[in-house]
């Protein structure tokens, strides 16, 4: 378990721990006809306060597509899931 070893508690105390959604930054299901965006929620340790402008929430000023299922794309069909940890 790294989260109780030592040196990690030690650089958890100066961290932020921040969640960030995907959909802002644009994430799409491949050949998702409708583009809708995908709320992905991604937790990140930063130890760097000048990056923390970066991280956004999502504003609801689009809709969203379920994280599930499978899309056509030119290749083949593809797991949207998988597709969005990419």
């Amino acid at each position: 378990m790294l989260w109780h070893m030592p040196d990690t508690k030690t650089i958890m105390e100066t961290a932020w721990s921040v969640e960030s959604d995907q959909c802002m930054y644009g994430l799409q299901a491949p050949g998702d006809p409708m583009g809708l965006r995908l709320r992905k929620c991604t937790r990140v340790v930063l130890n760097l306060s000048g990056v923390l402008h970066l991280v956004r929430v999502c504003d609801h000023s689009h809709e969203h597509r379920h994280c599930f299922g499978s899309v056509r794309t030119p290749n083949g069909w593809i797991d949207v899931a998988k597709a969005a940890r990419r």
